[in-house]
């Protein structure tokens, strides 16, 4: 997303767009690691001026043990790996000409910004004016902000719980009971998590998303470990499961709002 301000600094842009949020995502300062990334945000946002001197989540650190002018010190804000630019040479993002577009003015700790309505990453320092930056410099029109989705939490799940094929007979008019588990890194698992925080309205599950056929779940110790997990039940119809398919993917919420998947391989049977 473009936001449009009066001419601010990097450290502004960067702070306004720290403090903005988007469905409950953070935002950051956008960032193009790579020429598709870059041309993709450039369609969105329409291009050509739309696009011209905005700032980016790009900056030069004169502390770090790779600086050097014109070249050096580059990182993002996200902490992404630097993998440069270039006119065109895929997939690094698009500078247009040289490195920034431009000339470096070699002055210290620059930023990144849009250059003109080409889209192009040009280097600029924090606080453009007509004599600072490259050649050309002029006010910065706004930021592009990026929001990070959260990540999704894996999870395992059990279908059929008791069963080593997990068969499932597309043309039942049954149920297919699923098991969401809690996990103990104490146990031995790979993580923690505990099933019972996941909010069952949310759960979907096979290819159609079928919701769950009963009201809420049920609490009960599905594997014997001592944790308890979340038992719940789909209409096997609902599921969108047919003959021939060897997995199915289950999805939902914590009641925190996190997202949840699992997967968790099937045998379909009664099949022709």
């Amino acid at each position: 997303m473009a936001t449009f301000d009066d001419n601010p600094t990097w450290f502004q842009a960067r702070d306004a767009a720290a403090n903005m949020t988007y469905n409950g995502w953070a935002g950051h300062l956008a960032t193009f690691t790579t020429k598709d990334e870059q041309e993709a945000v450039i369609g969105l946002l329409g291009g050509g001026w739309y696009i011209n001197a905005l700032w980016l989540g790009g900056y030069q650190d004169v502390n770090d043990p790779n600086y050097t002018e014109p070249y050096g010190g580059w990182k993002w804000i996200t902490g992404e790996q630097w993998l440069g630019v270039a006119q065109n040479s895929p997939p690094l993002p698009r500078a247009d000409a040289g490195f920034n577009n431009t000339y470096f003015n070699y002055s210290s700790e620059e930023h990144l910004i849009t250059w003109w309505n080409s889209g192009g990453i040009n280097d600029y320092y924090h606080s453009p004016a007509s004599n600072l930056g490259d050649a050309n410099g002029g006010p910065a029109r706004g930021f592009i902000v990026e929001y990070e989705a959260p990540p999704v939490i894996q999870v395992l799940i059990d279908i059929h719980p008791g069963s080593t094929t997990n068969p499932v007979n597309p043309y039942s008019m049954g149920d297919t009971p699923v098991a969401i588990l809690s996990t103990s890194v104490a146990d031995g698992d790979a993580f923690d998590f505990d099933a019972t925080t996941v909010d069952p309205s949310t759960v979907e599950f096979g290819p159609s998303g079928a919701t769950i056929a009963h009201t809420g779940g049920h609490i009960e110790d599905v594997d014997s470990d001592g944790d308890m997990d979340l038992m719940l039940h789909f209409s096997t119809q609902a599921t969108g499961i047919a003959c021939g398919h060897t997995a199915a993917i289950l999805r939902g919420q914590t009641y925190g709002s996190d997202d949840i998947e699992g997967v968790d391989v099937l045998v379909t049977v009664g099949c022709p």
